[in-house]
């Protein structure tokens, strides 16, 4: 056990920031069932910072369970989080993209910053996230670029176009870690592609846990956690 660590603890995460030499997070005997018996237990592997790392599994497998208890939406019944940066004690900030997202309807910046009074508003940095979700440019072909309304659920864009304006979203809180919940499953392949590609791009500066059921457009060596009612087996691509 690090003897260095400083707790992190809201009402369902605990998160220790632990002196290491690596940039990495540490996931141990992780444990959660509900009382019909599904959840996860045993779950143990580590991330590296920055990366991409996936989450596969079938169908209720705990994917989503794992993944709420990463973000603080669950409490687990034991295990630890530990997350280590080198020359930091800064605890990470962790977005989580669900996979039923849903969008206001109002303008683009008030989806994007999502919770924010207009007047506290970062507009730079909500410029920035929608320059690493990759959909600036377009929003700024807009005649109302950030004030184009949205409709009701994004109504008056496209399903790629939404998932992107969710993604800025989760982006605008400059997270050091993205949980992303099944992000492609309703694209066609051409927009999954180019989601991917987004994707990829950002686990290059963060780190990014994926849940899929599917290996479209991943490149060799990334590292893949596949759930069981055992625990967790970790692969790489290849």
């Amino acid at each position: 056990t690090p003897k260095k660590y400083q707790k992190y603890e809201e009402e369902n995460i605990k998160i220790k920031n632990i002196s290491s030499r690596k940039n990495e997070l540490i996931i141990r005997n992780l444990h959660l069932t509900y009382k019909n018996n599904k959840g996860i237990k045993n779950i143990n592997f580590n991330v590296r910072c920055p990366s991409l790392f996936l989450l596969m599994g079938s169908s209720g497998s705990g994917k989503s369970t794992l993944l709420n208890i990463l973000s603080g939406n669950l409490k687990p019944q034991k295990g630890e989080i530990f997350f280590s940066k080198r020359g930091s004690e800064v605890l990470p900030r962790i977005s989580y993209l669900h996979q039923e997202f849903s969008l206001i309807n109002s303008t683009i910046a008030e989806n994007v910053a999502f919770g924010v009074s207009k007047e506290k508003v970062d507009y730079l940095n909500l410029k920035k996230a929608l320059i690493s979700a990759e959909i600036y440019d377009y929003v700024f072909s807009l005649q109302n670029n950030i004030f184009e309304i949205v409709g009701e659920n994004g109504s008056n864009f496209s399903i790629g176009q939404r998932q992107r304006i969710a993604l800025a979203r989760a982006l605008y809180f400059k997270p050091d870690i993205l949980l992303l919940d099944e992000p492609t499953s309703s694209l066609d392949k051409e927009t999954e592609k180019k989601i991917i590609d987004t994707i990829l791009k950002l686990s290059k500066k963060i780190t990014i846990i994926m849940s899929t059921h599917q290996l479209n457009f991943i490149p060799k060596s990334t590292r893949v956690g596949v759930i069981n009612k055992n625990g967790i087996n970790i692969k790489e691509i290849n």
